[in-house]
């Protein structure tokens, strides 16, 4: 998982999805769908999606993995509402550049 969360901190995203997939694979097998550890495996592929620019993709996961804590956790749990907020930060993602103020004045 480290070194998957490396991969994608240097921009290598391909190798890091690949990373994350595995990891999620092992967890499901090992630890069962249903496992925190499994749980936190698939958000952390979600958000490596997201900034992978697979936008689709990682709100897809995103959503899965909330729906799937709000079921193994409840819905107040600090864990599901971290990945509720994963989701919205997908969801908002495309429009926030129109949310930034410009560094320069655009009349001149």
């Amino acid at each position: 998982m480290f070194l998957a969360r490396a991969h994608t901190a240097a921009g290598h995203h391909t190798t890091a999805l690949a990373l994350f997939t595995a990891c999620v694979q092992d967890r499901q097998h090992v630890l069962g769908p249903d496992h925190f550890a499994t749980l936190n495996a698939r958000r952390n592929l979600g958000l490596a999606l997201l900034a992978a620019g697979r936008r689709s993709r990682a709100i897809t996961c995103l959503n899965a993995v909330l729906t799937d804590y709000e079921r193994v956790l409840g819905p107040h749990h600090p864990y599901t509402t971290g990945a509720r907020a994963n989701l919205a930060t997908a969801q908002v993602t495309p429009h926030t550049r129109l949310l930034r103020r410009p560094t320069t004045p655009t009349h001149l």
